[in-house]
């Protein structure tokens, strides 16, 4: 048995929390069949909190193009907040999720973003570290010093520090949100475009016309 591999992430895995009940396709002889799950929204949005925190679960996928404004307010994906919701140890029905933007001097051209309970497992991570030891002072300066704790509201929003969008080099104009399993990257978009993306075609270039980049997942 196989999941319907163009079913999104949040209806396979903890499901959507988004209505009465989420729609999960499976293969049974190379036929995909729904199959209803009917449980009340209360039920789900509780049991993803005894969720909350696994590691295993996080997900951000995709990429998509956003617009910030002058006053830093920017749209996150809808895909981006389930997984921020659902991994929000703090968040229920009704109230903002949080994350935690990360702006570390080791990040050149980007931004990376946290759910709130994978942030708290890195800090903690940090604090079992040595007392004292230069890899704890430094983990501690470029990731619990050189980072801010955001909301998204209801409208889906949040907005980004003047520090934070100074270090993209931008006042306003095209973000890229791209998304790395258990974090997003926030690029200026045409920054990407010039690194990012040349990159990745400097590297299929050496390929062959037949690679697939699931190769690589065998080391």
């Amino acid at each position: 048995m196989s999941v319907q591999p163009d079913i999104p992430v949040r209806d396979v895995i903890g499901g959507s929390c988004g209505g009465s009940g989420t729609v999960r396709f499976f293969i049974f002889g190379g036929l995909a069949k729904g199959r209803q799950n009917n449980r009340p929204r209360q039920r789900c949005r509780d049991e993803g909190h005894t969720r909350k925190g696994s590691a295993a679960l996080v997900s951000f996928t995709g990429e998509y193009v956003q617009k910030i404004d002058g006053k830093g307010r920017m749209s996150v994906p809808a895909d981006f907040r389930r997984v921020l919701e659902s991994h929000d140890p703090d968040w229920a029905a009704g109230t903002n999720p949080g994350l935690y933007l990360l702006y570390g001097d080791h990040l050149k051209n980007c931004l990376r973003v946290y759910t709130v309970a994978a942030f708290r497992q890195i800090a903690d991570d940090i604090q079992k570290m040595p007392q004292g030891s230069p890899g704890r002072r430094i983990a501690s300066r470029l990731i619990l010093g050189q980072s801010v704790r955001l909301e998204v509201d209801k409208d889906g929003r949040t907005v980004m520090p003047s520090d934070q969008r100074a270090k993209l080099g931008l006042a306003e104009g095209e973000l890229r949100f791209t998304g790395a399993g258990d974090h997003f990257e926030i690029w200026e978009n045409q920054t990407f475009a010039d690194t990012i993306t040349a990159e990745v075609e400097a590297f299929l270039a050496t390929q062959g016309d037949d690679f697939d980049p699931l190769s690589l997942l065998q080391g």
